[in-house]
């Protein structure tokens, strides 16, 4: 009797496991988007992962650097420095958060925005909020995405001096804008990177 339970135990889950092997999730990957395992660099393309240790998606927008971007921020807020230290060449610098501005249509949703491009791929930055100096918004409440770029400005204007570029949205009300901006590299952002 116990082994019988036991047999239709493990047939239910295997049916489970079949049935999620099909799916219609929009976030799933397409044809035009490539899973790393970040252990091997294998899979459906080439390059490795973040640091979290699971696989990452890309997607491609067909732009003419050829970069291809994460399609999953990474978890927590992380100063300039540490963005730099932790996650180098893969983070983005101010040109290819320049490209996507220039080379997609920007959609604004509350509590995000995606990058359209031209080969019909979306790419959304979730506005998960910041920790800045005078003031802090995170989790859902968030009304702004700010991003890291690789970008450190060390000389112009007395504003600009000193800070790092930025992809800086903002979702509320009627206020919808997505621009490069700077910001003080003390400051805690979001980090989305480059394959």
């Amino acid at each position: 009797m116990k082994k019988n339970l036991y047999l239709l135990a493990c047939v239910a889950m295997l049916s489970l496991v079949c049935a999620s092997c099909t799916s219609n999730d929009p976030d799933e990957p397409s044809a035009t988007e490539q899973t790393i395992d970040p252990g091997t660099g294998s899979g459906s393309g080439s390059g490795s992962g973040t640091s979290t240790g699971t696989a990452v998606t890309y997607v491609d927008l067909g732009l003419p650097s050829g970069n291809k971007w994460n399609k999953t921020p990474e978890e927590g807020f992380y100063s300039y420095s540490d963005a730099v230290s932790t996650f180098g060449s893969k983070l983005p610098s101010k040109d290819d958060w320049q490209e996507l501005l220039d080379e997609c249509d920007v959609e604004y949703f509350v509590g995000y925005i995606e990058f359209v491009a031209t080969n019909g791929n979306r790419l959304r930055i979730p506005g998960l909020g910041y920790i800045g100096a005078f003031s802090a918004g995170t989790g859902s409440e968030a009304n702004c995405a700010i991003y890291w770029s690789s970008t450190y400005i060390s000389e112009g204007s007395m504003s600009e001096r000193n800070t790092a570029w930025t992809l800086h949205a903002s979702t509320t009300g009627n206020n919808y804008i997505c621009t490069l901006n700077n910001h003080d590299p003390s400051w805690e952002c979001s980090v989305l990177l480059l394959q």
